[in-house]
């Protein structure tokens, strides 16, 4: 009875042992997920004909990705609806993202940059009275801007060293912008490289800047962990 009674024990030891070691296998093996916010960018998170995923971003993020162990979740929206959802939690991290005192209270910017960006003056596809370089024909052109951005003073500055004088107008949103540079209130869009520009023709590109990924302020533990990774990228 005694040694019926010691293999019992010994046996619901070891079934404690495997149950305990499977949970810690599970526990250490369990792939984190990250949630990319995914605006379409033409050439950087874009899709293919066949509705794939492509682009300089996103090959970027698949390396990192590798280096990292990580998953992803990838959450389609506009550029402007993906800076809220950043911001709200709904996300975890977003690109092209330019560096901004501003946008650096509420965000964590990776500390190195994995591309540049441009200020881009864009107007539709079948204009014809603009052109790349011709800067007289663009004294009096009316151009859009968000009022939320802050490129309205760089533009400026392009445009007295091209002499010549643009008009501006502000919109609330990139919709309305867009909205309104096809319904003929004004003549051309000033927006940053990583928007949209779908229907339209680039005819300057102007400011260079470095671009990086960014999480939400106070997601540091995230952000050390994509800054080891695109070190070990940079160092490959």
């Amino acid at each position: 009875m005694r040694n019926h009674f010691v293999k019992f024990l010994i046996l619901i030891f070891t079934f404690s042992n495997m149950s305990f070691y499977s949970v810690s296998c599970s526990t250490e093996t369990e792939i984190p997920v990250i949630r990319i916010g995914y605006p379409q960018l033409p050439y950087y998170t874009d899709f293919d004909q066949k509705g794939n995923m492509t682009g300089y971003g996103y090959d970027y993020l698949q390396k990192i990705a590798e280096v990292a162990g990580w998953n992803y979740q990838f959450i389609n929206c506009d550029w402007l609806s993906c800076q809220k959802k950043l911001k709200e939690g709904e996300i975890d991290l977003l690109s092209p993202f330019p560096f901004s005192e501003n946008d650096s209270v509420d965000l964590e910017y990776s500390r190195m940059h994995i591309g540049q960006s441009f200020l881009i003056l864009a107007v539709r596809q079948d204009e014809r009275r603009f052109s790349t370089g011709d800067y007289q024909k663009l004294n009096g052109i009316q151009v859009g801007m968000l009022s939320s951005s802050d490129v309205a003073n760089q533009f400026l500055k392009f445009s007295e060293t091209k002499g010549f004088v643009p008009r501006t107008q502000f919109y609330k949103d990139e919709a309305a912008l867009h909205r309104g540079l096809f319904a003929d209130e004004i003549d051309a869009v000033l927006q940053n490289s990583e928007m949209n520009i779908s229907g339209m023709k680039v005819i300057e590109k102007f400011n260079p800047t470095p671009f990086f990924i960014v999480a939400k302020k106070g997601n540091k533990t995230l952000i050390e962990k994509l800054d080891r990774a695109i070190l070990r990228l940079n160092i490959v």
